[in-house]
């Protein structure tokens, strides 16, 4: 269902060349695992349960946005 970050191709001097991806940064990647647990939930007919989560990534985002605005 989440995309992942696949190399990508591109042909240079030498040949094929594969360009490594950059990595996620850990606060994204503790967004998109409270995001899949939420669906976990919410598919499992937990709807309180994942509420609460999608509640908690809200919160986790406003703190990420106020700590990059400083």
């Amino acid at each position: 269902m989440f995309w992942t970050r696949e190399p990508k191709k591109a042909v240079g001097a030498l040949g094929m060349l594969e360009i490594q991806p950059i990595l996620p940064k850990k606060q994204f990647e503790t967004m998109l695992e409270m995001l899949r647990d939420a669906e976990k939930y919410d598919n499992n007919g937990e709807k309180e349960v994942s509420i609460a989560i999608l509640t908690n990534l809200c919160e986790f985002i406003e703190r990420y946005k106020a700590g990059s605005r400083s």
